[in-house]
Order: structure tokens, then C-alpha cells, then sequence
């Protein structure tokens, strides 16, 4: 709804500026405007119209980068304003709003950053980590329960993956809070352990972003209210082992071929549950697995995690409870779980997910997903400064390698319309190898397009650039004639 509401003011605020560069040409008669408006100056309100219509354009694509021309707009028109001050005085109330919003929009996209280097650190790191594919051999040590449970999800003789990207949507609350629809995605890496996971969600009709960060076995929890203002901060021992228990759990419900690793130690506790320890450097971590009839994982729980209620944090026990199993990928998992704390009082559910994409081994030039020749989001929509459509009931086409799972939108093979983006990509592709010359030119095209310090330029939004930049010649063109 507020970015419904932004982008009204900047198409109402830039109209308003398109006054200036009408009267200034004579093109209609302007009543409002009193005072004498030349050809050049004209120009300047033209430009600072154009700015500000960019800047509409490329907040609705969904692009993080909105507020770089909207601040160029802010500054431009207050220059202008302060010229034309007798006219114009009432758009510094507008101006004020906007820069609010600009300094807000600047400060998610810093926050964002943070993220989106992670991931990229992370891809980088796992890109030359050797491959295995999962074989009968690797599965025979293993407890009865937990051998069945990767026979029957499918990952014999798949490839056991290197990292892990994952879109939720959701609601989430605290033990004495409402219940908040949330989009996140996350990054996680299964060598050395690392998941980055971001969160969109909205407290109090306030935007508000999160980052969980967990790296070199350290680990923090920020959340900002308009990216800016922090509302919780975690970080410590505690937060440590909580969030080791976490990244295991995503491994074993989201990667179970990952399981087959030697800092794994199980033990069968009967025909239909195992205890996992996980042991990484000098932090071990215990939790059970717990399956059903089909060999399917129902639930999960550790007594290494702490909650924090009333400020304090306190050791509870930890589950998430699963359902709605489907095939995808080639894999059988879950479509739906929860977050539970185990409190005296009873079992406290804090968070509710559903799985709406899924890709392995994702590497830096595998971004990209097709439908029918055309770059789309498998969302519908990309938040970090990629192409922004709605493909009401367009069909979708996700290619793949031979040897390991590709991408799935889990929603079914048709893009819901409305759905919000977790960015920051789109779905990634699998890519055969390239001769090194096409590699090379691989590179420089990823460097160019897709380095954080260009991501903006995407397929919308370099047309949107390319429009800008052609309107602004057509300004600067009328305003050279008319000199």
C-alpha cells in the first residue's frame, strides 16, 4: 500500500512540475502560475518532471534503486521551487515527504546490500567445492529410519548440493505480538556453514526488514522498521548455537542429500525417528528427525535453541512440524511448515511458511529463468533491481541439468498474479559449460549487469534509463532551439 501511495505522489508531484515546462513554451495557458517562466528554466522543470517519473516507473518494476533518481528529483525541484518560490512554496511540503521516503528507500537498499554481497560471497565459495553424487555406499552406514528417508525423498543418485536458495512467504509473531505477513529468501552454503536469510515484512502497517546472518560460526539478527530504525538485535554464544540449529534444519528438510556428511553423528531412536549431532569446529548441536509412515520427515526438534520473552532469553525446546509433501525437482518435500516453541504452558507457534521456490547449487551467471524467450521472475515480480512483471497465467519453462535438481516455482507451473518478490533474483537455470571464450564474455556481461555495483541495470530498467536518457536529450534539444 505505501509503495501504491509513493508512486501516486511522484507521478501527481511530477505532473505538477510539467506546469513549468508547458507555460515556459507556451504549449497551454497555466492560471496558477503568475510569474514569468523561461525557455530554460522551462527545460529544468521538464527534467525534474521526467526525474520524478522514472523514479515512479522503476519503484513499481520493484527495483531497490527507486530513490537514485527520486533524490535527483528532490534536489532539482527544490532549486526550482526556491527560484519560483511565490508559485511554487507548497511542493517543500511534497519535497519534504519525498525526501523522507528517499532517505527510508536509501536505507533499505544499504541494508539490502549487506544480503545480497553475502550471497555472492557465498556462490563464490561453493563454485569450485568438489561434486559427489549420492550413491548406495553412502546411504548403508546410516540409521534405518534415516536411510529409508533419503531412498524414499529421491536422492539416490542425485548430486549431493554445495548451497542452497530458498523464497518463503508467511506470517511470523513474537510471544506477545500480532501475527505479520512476511516474504523472505535465503542463502545457504554447505561447506563451511553459512545462511543468510532476509526478511520483507510488515509490522504495524510499518515496512520492516531483517536480516539473519550466520557465518564462520558466528551469528546476528537485525530487524529495521523502514530499513532504519533497529527494533531488535541479537548476536553472541546463544545466538550462535540457535542459529546452527537452524541451518541444520534447513539441511535436513530443504537439502536431505546434504545429510551424507562425515560431522554428522546419527543414532536410531526407534523404527520411526533418529538423533543427529552435528559437530562443526567446536560447537555441536543435537536434534531429532522424526517420520512418518512413507519415510517422510513430520517434524523436527532440538533443545539447543533459546527464545528470547520479556527481553530475556531462556533454553527451549524448538520444532517445526511439516506437511503438504510434494514432488519437486525430483525431490519429495515439504510445502509447509512451522516454527513452535515448546513452552511450559503449551506449544507456541511463532511462525508459519510456505515454500514457494527452491534451487540448488546456485552459481553467479545462473540467474536468469525463461518463459517463452522472455527473462521473468518465477514470482512474478523481482525485488532487487530485475525485470518486474505479473504473468497471469503464463506457463513457465525452468531447463536443468542432467545432474542435479534445477528450479521449481512450488506455486505449480502457472505465476500467480499479485504475489509479492523476495528477490534478489530471479530463478536460476542450469548452464552446461561454455567455451572459454563465451566465458569470458560470460564475465564481463555478469560484471556489467549483474555486479552490485550495477545490478540496477536489468532489462526493465535499462529501458527505463534509455527512455530517460532519450527524453532528456528531447528537453535539452527544445531547450538549446529555443535559447
Amino acid at each position: 500500500m505505501l509503495r501504491i501511495l509513493l508512486a501516486i505522489l511522484l507521478v501527481l508531484h511530477g505532473a505538477a512540475h510539467l506546469m513549468g515546462f508547458v507555460k515556459a513554451f507556451g504549449l497551454a495557458r497555466i492560471p496558477a502560475l503568475t510569474t514569468w517562466i523561461g525557455k530554460p528554466m522551462g527545460a529544468a522543470w521538464g527534467i525534474a518532471a521526467v526525474l520524478f517519473f522514472a523514479a515512479c516507473l522503476v519503484l513499481l518494476v520493484g527495483s531497490d534503486r527507486w530513490w537514485m533518481p527520486a533524490a535527483l528529483a528532490v534536489v532539482l525541484s527544490q532549486a526550482l521551487i526556491a527560484l519560483n518560490w511565490h508559485d511554487a512554496r507548497f511542493g517543500t511540503v511534497v519535497n519534504v515527504l519525498l525526501l523522507m521516503a528517499v532517505i527510508a528507500g536509501a536505507g533499505v537498499w544499504d541494508f539490502r546490500a549487506r544480503y545480497t554481497s553475502a550471497v555472492v560471497r557465498i556462490e563464490e565459495s561453493t563454485r569450485d567445492r568438489p561434486r559427489h553424487r549420492i550413491t548406495e555406499e553412502d546411504l548403508a552406514p546410516l540409521p534405518q529410519p534415516v536411510h529409508r528417508y533419503l531412498r524414499a525423498t529421491g536422492v539416490l543418485g542425485s548430486v549431493r548440493p554445495r548451497n542452497m536458495r530458498i523464497t518463503f512467504e508467511g506470517d511470523i509473531r513474537a510471544f506477545d505480538g500480532p501475527w505479520m505477513p512476511f516474504t523472505s529468501v535465503q542463502t545457504n552454503g554447505f561447506g563451511a556453514p553459512a545462511r543468510f536469510f532476509w526478511i520483507d515484512a510488515t509490522m504495524k502497517a510499518l515496512p520492516t526488514k531483517g536480516l539473519h546472518a550466520y557465518e564462520n560460526g558466528q551469528a546476528t539478527m537485525l530487524i529495521k522498521v523502514l530499513g532504519l530504525v533497529p527494533v531488535m538485535e541479537a548476536r553472541g554464544p546463544e545466538m550462535d548455537k540457535a542459529e546452527t540449529v537452524t541451518w541444520f534444519n534447513d539441511l535436513c528438510i530443504y537439502a536431505p542429500a546434504a545429510l551424507v556428511d562425515p560431522r554428522i553423528t546419527w543414532a536410531e531412536v526407534d523404527d520411526r525417528s533418529a538423533n543427529a549431532i552435528f559437530t562443526d569446529a567446536t560447537r555441536s548441536i543435537s536434534a531429532t528427525l522424526v517420520f512418518n509412515a512413507e519415510d517422510r520427515l513430520i517434524d523436527f526438534f532440538s533443545d539447543d535453541r533459546s527464545a528470547i520473552e520479556g527481553g530475556r532469553s531462556k533454553p527451549m525446546r524448538f520444532s517445526t512440524p511439516l506437511r503438504d509433501h510434494r514432488m519437486i525437482n525430483g525431490l519429495v518435500l515439504p510445502g509447509y511448515g512451522e516454527t513452535v516453541w515448546h513452552r511450559p504452558e503449551g506449544p507456541f507457534t511463532y511462525g508459519r511458511f510456505t515454500l514457494l521456490s527452491i534451487a540448488y547449487d546456485v552459481q553467479p551467471s545462473e540467474r536468469t529463468t525463461y518463459q517463452k524467450g522472455r527473462t521473468v521472475s518465477a514470482l512474478g515480480r523481482v525485488a532487487d533491481s530485475h525485470v518486474a512483471r505479473q504473468a497471469e497465467g503464463a506457463e513457465l519453462l525452468f531447463p536443468r541439468s542432467e545432474d542435479r535438481p534445477g528450479t521449481e516455482d512450488l506455486v505449480g507451473s502457472k505465476v500467480r498474479p499479485g504475489l509479492s518478490s523476495v528477490g534478489p533474483w530471479p530463478m536460476e537455470r542450469s548452464m552446461r559449460p561454455a567455451p572459454p571464450e563465451q566465458q569470458r564474455a560470460m564475465e564481463f556481461k555478469r560484471w556489467f549487469f549483474q555486479d552490485d555495483t550495477a545490478r540496477w541495470l536489468s532489462q526493465a530498467n535499462r529501458f527505463l534509463l534509455l527512455a530517460t536518457f532519450v527524453l532528456l536529450m528531447l528537453l535539452a534539444f527544445v531547450w538549446l532551439r529555443w535559447w
